[in-house]
């Protein structure tokens, strides 16, 4: 029984020098091949330390490519007039344009309202000053008062703009919360509700001398497209 003990653990002792010569030590070959192995994991994280895809920077090399593809010149015919117009009045942009022409339209019904000719003249070209002070002349004839106030503007836009020989004109057209009524001497409602909210549409016509120093625009015309 000893004996047959001493045999198998001699046996099991040469298996494992066996297994130790061919797994458990590094040939030349493996040495070799580990080595290369090494040299190119090492170069490659050489290679590669430090290095940062920059994308801002080719956002920037995609959208200058873009940009140069764009073409320069893509304005609509109004909005190359509407630059023409403001490349002639010095120191005119159009988001001054814009505020001042609804200043004006305010002002305008204000004072149409208020009967305050003095105000419409300043506002107004001489034709169309003449009709709202006939319309002014026979309200009061008839003893009437108009009531006119304006709650909102809900859209403003250029609807054209052109130059004529050296006027600049504009029309804009107003898309306004009004409220309108008339009232007779006895301050009765005649005409129109204190309640009631119009949407009124209209297209304002601006122009405006650009050979004079004058800053103004003068109102041309007042067309209502309906409510």
């Amino acid at each position: 029984m000893i004996i047959d003990i001493i045999f198998f653990a001699i046996i099991a002792v040469f298996i494992f020098i066996r297994l130790f010569d061919q797994f458990g030590k590094i040939t030349p070959n493996d040495s070799k091949r580990q080595q290369i192995i090494d040299s190119i994991l090492k170069k490659n994280k050489k290679e590669n330390k430090g290095v940062v895809i920059d994308i801002t920077e080719k956002k920037k090399e995609t959208e200058k490519f873009e940009k140069e593809k764009t073409p320069i010149n893509v304005l609509n015919p109004l909005e190359k007039s509407i630059s023409e117009i403001l490349g002639k009045i010095k120191g005119l942009t159009l988001k001054q344009f814009l505020s001042g022409a609804e200043k004006a339209m305010e002002m305008t019904i204000d004072a149409f309202s208020k009967q305050n000719t003095k105000s419409l003249e300043l506002l107004l070209s001489r034709d169309l000053f003449s009709q709202f002070e006939k319309e002014i002349e026979k309200r009061k004839k008839k003893e009437q008062k108009l009531t006119s106030s304006i709650v909102s503007i809900v859209k403003q836009e250029i609807v054209n703009a052109k130059m004529i020989g050296r006027f600049a004109v504009i029309d804009i057209q107003f898309i306004s919360e009004q409220i309108n009524c008339i009232k007779d001497k006895k301050n009765k409602v005649i005409s129109g509700n204190l309640k009631d909210i119009q949407t009124i549409t209209e297209v304002w016509s601006f122009r405006k001398d650009i050979t004079t120093k004058d800053p103004n625009w003068k109102i041309v015309g007042i067309s209502n497209l309906g409510s």
